[in-house]
């Protein structure tokens, strides 16, 4: 049983290479293009979420 999961393990190790190194654009991978969407994602939730917070009257405090 073991067998079987070291090779599901396995095989998915290996799609999750093969779909982040597929090649999105020029000069730049599948993989490194969800990164940068993310770290964007990220940045842009934290500024939102401090601007609201900036915006939130004393009444609600």
């Amino acid at each position: 049983m073991q067998e079987f999961f070291d090779f599901t393990l396995w095989c998915a190790k290996q799609f999750v290479a093969f779909l982040l190194a597929l090649p999105f654009a020029p000069g730049f991978t599948f993989g490194e293009a969800i990164i940068a969407v993310s770290v964007l994602a990220v940045l842009v939730v934290s500024l939102v979420s401090t601007i609201r917070v900036a915006n939130l009257g004393p009444e609600s405090r």
